[in-house]
């Protein structure tokens, strides 16, 4: 339970996509720059009602940074990956766009930075480097463990999978 003090401290901000840019941050640093899961542990309730409160919008990047990375935290790994293969689609679009609309005269380079500003080439790089750390950590994990799709784990989706081609009288495809 959260003391009257602790209220006092949180940090209050003006939008849900203000929060969910702080605690996008937060978590990524104690998750890929510290290397520490524990502390970034603190905010995923926090992560998980932000994203539950977002309007719709399926070309936010933020957005799909912060399912990664409550994924990541709830240990659902083949989750994570395809939020971050979203976001990383999502900011090679925003620089085609962007470097379309430089090219086209509608605004300047300038102008351009500034939209680029979170998501740069040195961002989009971390990113993919975030994508490569995440598919190897992914390989490494044994049959049965907690790597889920659409709430299904591995395990039960193979053995669902083969119940039902044996069912039918068919060898499971390799």
């Amino acid at each position: 339970m959260m003391t009257a003090n602790q209220k006092l401290k949180r940090k209050q901000f003006g939008t849900v996509w203000a929060e969910l840019a702080y605690l996008c941050e937060k978590i990524h640093h104690w998750l890929w720059t510290r290397r520490d899961m524990s502390p970034a542990r603190r905010f995923q309730s926090r992560l998980h009602a932000v994203l539950n409160a977002l309007p719709e919008n399926r070309l936010a990047i933020l957005r799909e940074e912060g399912w990664a990375l409550l994924h990541e935290l709830e240990g659902e790994l083949a989750a994570a990956i395809e939020h971050r293969k979203k976001e990383i689609r999502l900011i090679e679009r925003l620089h085609e766009s962007v470097k379309l609309s430089i090219d086209g005269g509608k605004y300047d380079a300038a102008v351009g930075d500034s939209i680029l500003e979170k998501w740069d080439a040195g961002a989009l790089k971390e990113r993919r480097d975030i994508l490569k750390a995440l598919l190897l950590k992914n390989g490494r994990r044994g049959a049965g463990t907690k790597v889920r799709r659409n709430g299904i784990d591995d395990a039960a989706r193979s053995r669902s999978h083969s119940s039902k081609h044996r069912a039918a009288g068919r060898k499971r495809p390799a």
